[in-house]
């Protein structure tokens, strides 16, 4: 591996984002939109001051020129989403540069004096590049530029396991069935559909866990296939098929975190989907006046009794 740096300005990272040189699909990255909408009005105020550098932009070049971005997805498409007008600026919007005073209160890009739109994309940043940079290696990288910030278990685990076994977890998060249903927006954000899709796949394989704690679920991804994984995605397309419109409408707030490994794995390995589907929609309607299943699910939801306890209900009252 080996790097080198140079300093772009912000016209040359949009332009290679929009002729899709620039990616911000590597496996070690978070999701996108992890930003509040402060932290990006933050982030704009301080390309038009120009009064400190922004934070380098770290990418690995492949063979065929394409550059992948390590660290640095928040701040570019945060840039990329208000120079295509995607937000405004908030009211009393008020910014001195160079003695002159400009009200930017509720201005998107297009709007700007032509001044202060130069002055967002003449912005110098630093980009590093990484060459002959395995996934290892980035992972390493992302990991290190990170310490500082802190990351959810979830994003901790993603950078430490095998690419191939990434690839099948991505798969299952593409499903319609997770743009539909079962996750929070605050979830997705902290990269929660990784772990609950895990320890589905634990459940499905039957694998011999101590705990669905962190530690164990990481130790299971680093050693298992990505066959294993394909059946939970084999599983959220089925749930797909079965979920009306009307479904979606109702439950925009998303299942309770704790019954997903359940639904997923349930759903990999019953016989009788649509009869599973139905006893879980009405296992989940009533599942507040659930006594006996809700024993599993309050102190200590991840000691390796609990999780049984909770996966033998499902197993013999609606596993179909």
């Amino acid at each position: 591996m080996d790097y080198s740096n140079r300093t772009r300005t912000v016209t040359a990272y949009l332009t290679d984002i929009k002729k899709e040189k620039l990616s911000f699909d590597h496996k070690v990255q978070r999701r996108g939109n992890q930003w509040s909408r402060a932290q990006k009005i933050e982030l704009i105020k301080t390309l038009i001051q120009g009064h400190m550098p922004i934070p380098p932009i770290h990418v690995s070049k492949d063979k065929d020129g394409k550059m992948w971005v390590i660290d640095g997805k928040q701040r570019l498409t945060t840039i990329n989403d208000y120079v295509n007008g995607k937000f405004s600026l908030p009211v009393d919007t008020e910014i001195t540069v160079e003695g002159k005073k400009y009200d930017l209160s509720r201005k998107r890009f297009p709007k700007l004096e032509e001044e202060i739109k130069s002055r967002i994309t003449e912005t110098e940043i630093l980009q590093v590049t990484y060459t002959d940079c395995d996934y290892d290696e980035c992972a390493k990288i992302y990991t290190v530029l990170n310490n500082g910030t802190p990351l959810s278990n979830a994003q901790k685990i993603r950078a430490q396991i095998p690419a191939n076994i990434l690839d099948a977890v991505d798969e299952v998060s593409s499903s319609e069935f997770f743009d539909s249903v079962p996750f929070t927006r605050a979830q997705l954000k902290k990269g929660e559909d990784l772990i609950l899709i895990l320890q589905a796949a634990i459940l499905a394989n039957e694998y011999d866990f101590k705990s669905f704690g962190g530690r164990d679920i990481l130790s299971y991804a680093q050693s298992c296939k990505p066959a294993d994984i394909n059946k939970i995605k084999k599983a959220c397309d089925d749930l797909s098929k079965f979920t009306k419109d009307s479904d979606k409408k109702d439950r925009q707030g998303g299942y309770k975190k704790i019954n997903i490994p359940m639904l997923f794995a349930g759903m990999a390995v019953s016989k009788d989907k649509k009869k599973f589907f139905e006893n879980f929609t009405k296992f989940d309607k009533g599942y507040e006046k659930n006594t006996k299943y809700r024993e599993f699910c309050a102190v200590g939801t991840s000691k390796k009794e609990n999780v049984l306890g909770r996966w033998e209900y499902f197993k013999k009252n609606i596993n179909a």
